[in-house]
């Protein structure tokens, strides 16, 4: 099968005083390092790269396939948010290539890539105007002309599958919770059709309760054939589907885990606690 997203020997570099968790940065060259075997589908250098703040991410290959559920775990700065960015090109890798259905990234128009790879931030942003008028806001770009939006009865599915059947289509955006606000951000995301779903730590700002909903939520989509790749540095896995854990660490990437819901627990005591 072919993989829906490939890392093929990427190298990435943040500017001096910089690590990888997630803001813009100028490149500083190419990073030298040698691979080392890991385990199928990842691959990565380690070297004489230095925790816990590498210089970036060396040689790295990850494949994931259609229907995979990812976690990236890692320490703070290794490079897992670079991961995600360089996939939807909010960064461009220094060397090696990135790959979406077997096609450089490079080559795919960023609005069909993002419309491919659906990208949740870590922090829900929400702009002026309604629930309705949030929700839409991807149809109103020039880029998404030809597609044709919901209407609010589909809308309205979206909000009661996701716990939200309580909150209005007129609501204030702005006026809605945290949990709201992300839950928002994942269904605006969804409408436009992703093949998978790119959470730089969705829940990293909600209390426990709306974290659950959001997890939950998050392996329902998968059920239903969404690719997931989440960066995470909490305790969750998912506890109703299979999931690769591929920790980000030195500058390249290893599988740490490959569980089944039934021996997820066992799988992450293997882990090590990788989180």
């Amino acid at each position: 099968m072919q993989p829906l997203l490939q890392f093929d020997d990427v190298s990435f570099a943040y500017a001096p005083g910089r690590t990888g968790d997630g803001a813009p940065s100028p490149k500083a060259g190419s990073v030298a390092s040698a691979p080392v075997p890991a385990g199928a589908g990842v691959s990565g250098g380690a070297g004489a790269l230095t925790p816990p703040h590498p210089p970036g991410l060396a040689h790295v290959n990850l494949a994931v396939r259609p229907g995979d559920f990812v976690m990236l775990t890692g320490p703070s700065g290794a490079g897992k948010s670079t991961l995600l960015r360089l996939a939807v090109r909010l960064e461009e890798a220094d060397a090696g290539m990135v790959r979406c259905g077997g096609r450089p990234v490079a080559e795919i128009p960023p609005a069909e890539l993002r419309r491919t790879l659906g990208f949740v931030q870590q922090t829900p942003t929400v702009g002026a105007g309604t629930v309705r008028d949030n929700l839409l806001l991807p149809f109103s770009f020039a880029a998404n002309k030809g597609l044709t939006p919901p209407d609010d009865a589909e809308l309205a599915g979206w909000l009661a599958r996701f716990r939200l059947a309580g909150v209005g289509l007129d609501a204030t955006a702005a006026a809605l919770s945290v949990g709201q606000r992300q839950r928002v951000c994942i269904i605006r995301t969804m409408l436009l059709r992703p093949a998978a779903l790119l959470m730089d730590e969705p829940t990293s700002a909600l209390d426990p309760e709306s974290s659950g909903v959001v997890e939950a939520l998050t392996e329902e989509l998968n059920e239903d054939g969404v690719t997931v790749l989440m960066v995470t540095h909490g305790a969750y896995r998912p506890a109703r589907r299979p999931w690769r854990d591929v920790r980000v660490q030195d500058g390249g990437v290893r599988e740490v885990a490959v569980a089944l819901p039934d021996d997820a627990d066992a799988a992450a005591m293997v882990a090590g606690g990788a989180a």
